[in-house]
C-alpha cells in the first residue's frame, strides 16, 4: 500500500476548491476541474464533504480511478438511515415493530416543489 502524506484540511480553499453549481459538484485541484454529479447524501454540507473526498482520491493518483469512477462514488454514496430518502411508504407503526427499542417521530413538511416530505426520526 502506498502512503500519501498530506493534510487534506489544508488543501481546501488553498490548493483545491469545491463548490455546488446547479446541483452538481465542481472540484478544482492542481489545474484540473472536475464536473461531477451532486452527492448522494442529503444536505448542502455534503458538497464540501464530497469535495474533500474527491481531493483525497485524486491525491492517491491511482491509474484505475478515473473521473467517471469518482462521479459514481460521489453520486452513489449512501449512509442507510441517515437522512435516507425512502422509495416506498413506511409508517411509524411499522418502524416501531422493526425497532421496538427506538422512539420514532414523524414530521410532514412541504417541499419547494409542492410535494409533502415525511421525515421519520428514530432515537
Amino acid at each position: 500500500m502506498k502512503r500519501v502524506h498530506c493534510k487534506l484540511s489544508h488543501l481546501m480553499g488553498r490548493d483545491a476548491v469545491g463548490a455546488e453549481k446547479d446541483g452538481r459538484l465542481i472540484v478544482s485541484v492542481g489545474g484540473r476541474e472536475l464536473d461531477l454529479p451532486g452527492p448522494g447524501l442529503f444536505g448542502p454540507h455534503q458538497f464540501e464533504n464530497a469535495a474533500l473526498a474527491v481531493v483525497a482520491v485524486l491525491r492517491l493518483n491511482h491509474p484505475g480511478i478515473d473521473e467517471a469512477a469518482i462521479g459514481r462514488g460521489v453520486a452513489g454514496a449512501v449512509w442507510p438511515g441517515r437522512f435516507q430518502e425512502l422509495t416506498r411508504d413506511i409508517s411509524v407503526g411499522a418502524l416501531q415493530r422493526l425497532a421496538p427499542d427506538c422512539f420514532w417521530t414523524e414530521a410532514i413538511t412541504p417541499t419547494p416543489e409542492g410535494r409533502l416530505r415525511h421525515r421519520l426520526n428514530g432515537s
